[in-house]
């Protein structure tokens, strides 16, 4: 679901954003902080127990007051932001640089503050579906580190997902369910002081897979990739990056090796590539041995790399 206030004239836009946002989305009202034209673009995606809500606006103070709180909704939410904002709740306030994050509770009034234009992502878990000793108090534990590795772990999964198009419609719901579990369990990680981290070692593993393959992703098509690069890149052991693919009955080099054909396929199959070299695109994607490109290439997919161009 989304909102843009893009289309709207300039009148309009504060009353149908506190329509929006206020009545339909999170029960709370919203006050513009300067004179300038309000904007805002808001994408509400939704999983079992979970929702993510992305909102880029100008200056912005959001309001939920105790009456909107006592809507019957039980969440917790962590806020993060890539400008500075001051929140508060039951008595507490902080304020917080970019990339720090914050965690509030739908069920008590709260107040968010940016004076500048930026994203906000708030990551509403039901917290129901938390363990028990996420009973987590007002205003407790209201400022976490850009730095915290479980924080960077739950929100470059979450960032994943959403540019995979979770929750985005309707869909398959095994799936969903499994990722929304994984959020929920980084979650319930970040803020259960007592709970055992063994508990959550399902859902950790699969974001951290998550990270390596979006890593490999992005840099397949250089020749010299290696699993050392991965594990420097992302602070996670050589051994453990082999032990999670291993699971899957898989190795960082079959993966790489798989995303580069693919890439190989795709690229062969494009009729703007239909002049170019075999041997280029070949290159391109990350091999640096044409023959073996070649023996893997018709190995995957049945047939040469030419004859993938009249298919």
């Amino acid at each position: 679901m989304r909102f843009s206030t893009a289309d709207l004239p300039e009148h309009e836009r504060i009353p149908a954003w506190r329509d929006y946002w206020g009545r339909r989305v999170f029960g709370a009202d919203a006050v513009p902080m300067t004179e300038a034209p309000f904007a805002a673009d808001v994408d509400v995606r939704t999983l079992p127990g979970v929702r993510v809500l992305t909102t880029l606006t100008s200056p912005l103070r959001v309001v939920r007051t105790a009456a909107s709180a006592a809507d019957g909704s039980d969440y917790i939410g962590l806020v993060t932001c890539t400008g500075s904002i001051a929140a508060s709740q039951a008595g507490h306030q902080v304020a917080l640089d970019p990339g720090e994050a914050t965690v509030l509770t739908t069920g008590d009034a709260s107040i968010l503050e940016s004076r500048g234009t930026a994203r906000f992502r708030c990551l509403l878990v039901d917290r129901a579906l938390l363990p028990a000793t996420c009973r987590l108090d007002p205003g407790a534990r209201l400022r976490l580190s850009p730095r915290n590795p479980l924080l960077r772990l739950l929100v470059s999964y979450v960032d994943i997902l959403l540019d995979d198009g979770a929750g985005e419609g309707p869909g398959d719901d095994a799936r969903s369910e499994v990722l929304a579990g994984h959020v929920r369990d980084l979650m319930g990680l970040l803020l259960d002081r007592h709970g055992d981290p063994r508990a959550y070692a399902r859902s950790t593993s699969a974001a951290h897979m998550a990270r390596i393959k979006r890593f490999i992703a992005a840099n397949a098509c250089t020749p010299s990739l290696s699993i050392q690069d991965a594990s420097r890149q992302l602070g996670l052991s050589v051994r453990y990056i082999q032990r999670l693919f291993a699971a899957d009955d898989a190795t960082f080099s079959s993966h790489l090796l798989g995303q580069r054909l693919e890439a190989a396929r795709r690229a062969l199959a494009d009729p703007r590539n239909a002049g170019r070299k075999i041997s280029d695109i070949a290159l391109a994607v990350g091999f640096s041995d044409i023959s073996y490109f070649n023996r893997c290439f018709r190995h995957r997919f049945g047939h040469t790399p030419g004859e993938a161009r009249h298919r």
